[in-house]
């Protein structure tokens, strides 16, 4: 939906309906443009995420971010990727780009995810039955590394779900984060980039064969 220029960053929003990234794997690439359909994360750089809590009770916040940060390592340990939480901050829905940024602050691109939760009327194109919403946000071309991403949860239906179905709010987390690394969606249901949300708490073939395939891995010294 937007494409910009900073520096030899590209700042990104795919489309969501992603091209193939190989025609015989069960995910798709994230991104739209076929020249960096197979972008990635590198293993070099350690990848940070800060994280908006507002609205949530202080009890809600520790039991989201507990499992926030229990879904990046379902990704970390298949990925190789080193992922380390950097604390609370309050987040923007920035309509002009569709994306997250610091309150009073610019966007950081360094290797940094922001993560928010949300109402639909803080953030309206996640109107109708999204419940969450995320994308890499910067990659360098050149390389096809991307370097920052945001992801959104719909409020209300975490806070529901968490009553109802821990394991349903797991998946969300799993699948929304898949997306901030660069993977788009799984055409078997065994994985938990299936665009259906289930209760997957682990990552199928397809999804472990995905992240490791598009992973940038740090050249040896």
């Amino acid at each position: 939906m937007l494409t910009g220029l900073t520096g030899l960053v590209v700042l990104l929003v795919a489309a969501l309906s992603a091209s193939a990234a190989r025609a015989d794997a069960e995910y798709t690439g994230f991104f739209e443009q076929r020249e960096l359909a197979e972008a990635g994360w590198s293993t070099c750089s350690t990848l940070t995420w800060t994280v908006d809590v507002t609205g949530l009770t202080t009890r809600q916040a520790r039991i989201e971010v507990r499992a926030l940060k229990m879904a990046w390592a379902t990704w970390s340990a298949s990925a190789g990727i080193r992922v380390e939480y950097s604390g609370r901050e309050r987040l923007a829905y920035d309509p002009s780009t569709y994306g997250l940024r610091p309150v009073g602050g610019a966007p950081r691109t360094d290797h940094h995810v922001y993560i928010a939760f949300k109402t639909t009327s803080q953030v309206p194109i996640m109107a109708r039955n999204a419940v969450g919403l995320a994308m890499p946000t910067a990659v360098i071309p050149a390389t096809q590394e991307i370097t920052a991403g945001m992801t959104i949860f719909r409020r209300g239906y975490v806070v529901e779900q968490r009553r109802n179905s821990p394991d349903r709010i797991a998946h969300l987390y799993i699948h929304e984060l898949g997306h901030v690394l660069g993977l788009g969606h799984a055409g078997s249901a065994r994985n938990v980039m299936h665009p259906t949300l289930g209760e997957l708490t682990r990552l199928g073939d397809g999804d472990a064969a995905g992240i490791r395939d598009i992973t940038r891995p740090c050249p040896a010294s």
